[in-house]
Parts: C-alpha cells; structure tokens; sequence
C-alpha cells in the first residue's frame, strides 16, 4: 500500500539548527565584517517572538546558531534555518518573512542555504537573481516559501535543490537541465505540468510528487544507470510502461537501472500489462504502483528481487493469481495488492520467508485463503481485514496473535472455529454473527474491545 502522505504544513515553523564546525573555545577565525553586517540585517528582518536567535549577537557570527564557518578562513558557509523539530516552535503563518534578500550577496563563499518556512513572497522574482551570484553554493533548500515565480538560476556548483511546496503553477522548468552538477532534486507539490525533459533523468534522485506532470515513461530509462529514487506519484502520466527497455548495454551490469532502489509511480494513469523487465531491477526495494490503470498478471520474476520491501499494486486491474514466489521475499514488510481482479488460492507458500512482514492487504479480490490447521506463520500483521471476507466453508480461522484493528470481520461462509484472539479489533459484536456461523463451536475474541 502506498500512503499518500500530507505534504503541506498549515503552520510555519522554523527551528535553527546548531553547527559546531569547531569548538567555540578553540575558534580563531571570526566573520569578516561584512559577512557580520549582512546577518544581522537577515535577522533585523525576521520576527523572533521566542528569541531563538538570542545567540546572533558579538562580532564572531561563526558561533551563532545556525551559522557554519570555515575553519581556517572564517568565511560563513552554511546558513541552516530548516525545521528540525517539527511543533517545538510554532508562529503563525506569514509571521517570518523577509522583504529585502540583498544581505545573501554579502555572503559569496556560502555552501550550504536552508530557509525552510521563511516567507518570501514580498521578495518576488529577485530572489532567484540574487541566488546566482552564490558561485559556490551546492545546497539550496527553500521548502514552503510562499515562491510564485521561477527564473532560471546557474548554479555551477549545486548538488542539492528542494524548491518542494511552493505555487509556482506553471511549465516544467527546462532550465533546471542545466545545473549539471545537479544529483538531489526535490520539486514536490509545485504546480508543475507538461512534460519533464529527459535529461532529468540522469539524476540519481528525481521526485515531482503532486504536480501535474504529463506524458508517458519511454523506453530510454533503461540507460539511466544512476538512478536511485524516482517519485512521479499524483500526476497525469499515461501510457504504458515500456514493454523493452532502450540502452541496457551502457550500464556496466548490463542491466537495466541498476542503481534503482525506490520507484514510486501511484497515481497516475498509466495502463498495460506490467513488464517482464521490473523483475530485473536487482536493487530494487520499493515498488508503487497503486492505483492505476494496469491490468494483466502479476510477473512471478518480482519474487526474484530479494531486496524487496515493498509492494504497491493495489487499486489496478491486474488478474491470475499472486505468484508463489512473493513468499521468497524475505525483506518485505508491505504488501498490498488490493482492489484488483485476481482469483486463485493464496496459501502457506505465499508467506513462507516473509518473517518481516508487518502490513498484506488482499481485499477486494476473488482470492481464497487456504491454510493448515497447524501453520504457525512467521511474522505478525497488522491492518484492516474487509468486514466479510472468502473462506471455505466450515475452515478453522485463527489470526489471533497479530496487530489487526478495525471492526469485528466475519467470514462469508459458516465456520466452526473462529479466533480474533489477542488482536486490536474494536467496535460491537456483528449482530449477523449467529445468521453467518449457526454451527460456530468455538469463538475468541480475548484482549479486543
């Protein structure tokens, strides 16, 4: 199952962050003077009702909270005022702004600039003029800054940028192809729509989660060798996935997307059959593809990626039955295939190694659970079970033991064992539970409420 997590903070909270490069009793080097001054007009500029920057006082604003300096030269490299505690230190919205960001251009040798939470509304268009004078900077966090606007910006050395929850609400940014040292971009929930330049793709790290990215996933993936992490969940992709994959001979391991260990695609529109070459991507450990329009069987090859932990192809269309070989896969810890058509038997052999499994949704299927009297399973779950779920008739149904929670299920037949025993389970007994289970000899509800 994949969970759409909330990714937009009603709140601004900003929390500054202490950086310790050297001890304060050993510091030599101090701040230049200008560098001093420009900080001390950041910080005139922002309302502090909790005086969190009571240390940004002195003439060594290399010991001030938030502050990084070079050793040896003094110069300040790292601003950092991101949310590290999340709730500790809330002020309303619009509270911490800033109207002039000229003081950053005081500030030449800056590395590292996290400004999470600060509005920069009033700032306008001039703060991306103003970053490109930051030479040397290789981490740019501007996280839920109230940005509308996006002009380009050369960064010659940036690694790390995260313009994540902003409004810019417009054409996917061709520009950002051309920050080449560029191998972390995070634009989540940005308002973006059309297509994203292949280019990107060369990224180790690539995440546009909620915009309104379109187009379809080429062939040509098959030759980013480099790529870990891929989230393009929540957008209008459509298409297939490609049935070949383009390129697979220029990765070393002549396999395709070696590197790859999370791709993320929930959301979407993307119909097809899943391909065979998902069973390949050997460092794989997270797959989502929830709620799509995919149909098909499910390729037994997925049970041959043993750094799975995740499974996600719930809410699609896919039919036949779930491979055997998913109880091989002894790191998963979620599985979700639910609200799709598969039929058949699940069985003792589709948890055989799955001791790390805490999370199976199979609802909403035609699937039919058939196990030993005596099977003893090899982890403990938790989750919802439908309110009535497919058994055989007259089964002895025991899932006590695990972490299951939600109403009182029953099955849609008769039984004569039943046994919720040590569970979460809340709520009323079924008033139908006598209609269902007429022959019922032994019921257990201990430890539920």
């Amino acid at each position: 199952m994949s969970t759409l997590e909330s990714r937009v903070s009603t709140h601004e909270i900003i929390v500054i962050r202490t950086y310790t490069l050297s001890n304060a009793t050993d510091v030599v080097a101090k701040c230049s003077q200008y560098e001093l001054e420009a900080l001390l007009n950041f910080k005139a500029g922002l309302v502090d009702p909790e005086d969190r920057l009571s240390s940004w006082k002195g003439n060594n604003c290399c010991q001030w909270h938030g502050i990084g300096c070079d050793n040896s030269t003094g110069v300040v490299n790292i601003i950092d005022l991101h949310n590290q505690y999340p709730l500790s230190y809330v002020v309303p919205p619009g509270s911490l702004n800033v109207d002039n960001p000229e003081w950053l251009t005081n500030l030449r040798y800056l590395k590292h600039l996290k400004m999470n939470n600060l509005d920069l509304s009033i700032v306008g268009p001039d703060w991306s003029r103003i970053l490109t004078n930051l030479t040397s900077l290789t981490t740019l966090h501007l996280q839920v800054c109230r940005l509308s606007t996006l002009s380009p910006v050369f960064l010659p050395a940036l690694l790390d940028l995260d313009l994540s929850m902003n409004s810019f609400n417009s054409k996917f940014p061709d520009w950002v192809s051309n920050l080449t040292s560029l191998s972390s971009l995070d634009l989540n929930s940005c308002g973006f729509y059309g297509r994203i330049p292949l280019s990107l793709s060369e990224l180790p790290n690539l995440s546009l989660f909620a915009n309104n990215v379109e187009g379809g996933i080429p062939g040509s993936i098959g030759k980013l060798c480099n790529l870990r992490f891929l989230e393009v969940s929540v957008n209008n992709m459509t298409g297939n996935l490609p049935e070949v994959l383009e390129g697979i001979e220029t990765c070393v391991s002549k396999t395709p997307m070696p590197s790859l260990q999370r791709l993320w695609l929930t959301n979407n529109k993307l119909v097809g059959r899943l391909p065979k070459w998902l069973g390949e991507l050997g460092n794989l450990e997270e797959l989502e593809l929830d709620y799509n329009r995919l149909e098909g069987p499910i390729p037994v090859s997925l049970g041959s990626l043993q750094r799975l932990t995740s499974i996600g192809l719930a809410g699609n269309k896919l039919n036949g039955t779930v491979p055997e070989s998913f109880g091989q896969l002894s790191e998963l810890t979620n599985f979700d295939v639910s609200f799709n058509d598969l039929t058949g038997i699940v069985s003792e052999t589709h948890f055989a190694k799955l001791s790390n499994l805490t999370f199976v949704h199979l609802s909403s299927n035609s699937l039919i659970l058939r196990l030993n009297d005596d099977w003893i399973p090899p982890f403990q779950i938790h989750g919802k079970l439908p309110t009535l779920f497919d058994v055989v008739p007259f089964a002895d149904i025991d899932l006590s033991s695990n972490l299951f929670e939600g109403p009182i299920p029953l099955p849609n037949v008769e039984v004569e064992l039943f046994s919720l025993s040590f569970n979460k389970f809340s709520g009323v007994i079924p008033y139908n539970i006598g209609k269902i289970m007429p022959n019922l000899i032994f019921l257990s509800l201990a430890t539920c409420k």
